[in-house]
Order: C-alpha cells, then structure tokens, then sequence
C-alpha cells in the first residue's frame, strides 16, 4: 500500500498549477539565481497548500529576499 502523500499526488497534488511563473518573477525585479528559485519554490508549496493566485504571488515576492 502506498504511502499517503503518494495518494494524494496521484488523485490531486500532480494537477494543481502555481498561478505565479519565473517570467513574471523576474519582470518582479527578482534576478535570477537561487532567489528566484526559492521563490517559484515557495509559490508551489502555497499552491499545493490551497493558496489564492494573488497569495501564491505574495508568498513568491516575500520568499526571494
């Protein structure tokens, strides 16, 4: 038997989309590197924890610092 977030990636966490794109971060003033990969990172984790696009967003920009 799988484990449970296995489940839940299959049925669910594998379709959820992050509103938020490395495109937009960086037009953001975000420069590239690792700020702008922890951001798309954390815009992720928010998405798959429900997050609204504007949240998703917020947490990015707040996240690249």
């Amino acid at each position: 038997r799988a484990p449970e977030w296995v489940r839940w990636w299959e049925v669910s966490g594998r379709h959820i989309r992050v509103a938020v794109n490395g495109h937009e971060l960086l037009l953001a003033g975000i420069a590239p590197g690792p700020g702008l990969g922890r951001a798309l990172a954390a815009a992720q984790d928010a998405a798959w924890d429900g997050a609204s696009a504007a949240d998703q967003r917020a947490v990015a920009l707040s996240s690249s610092r």
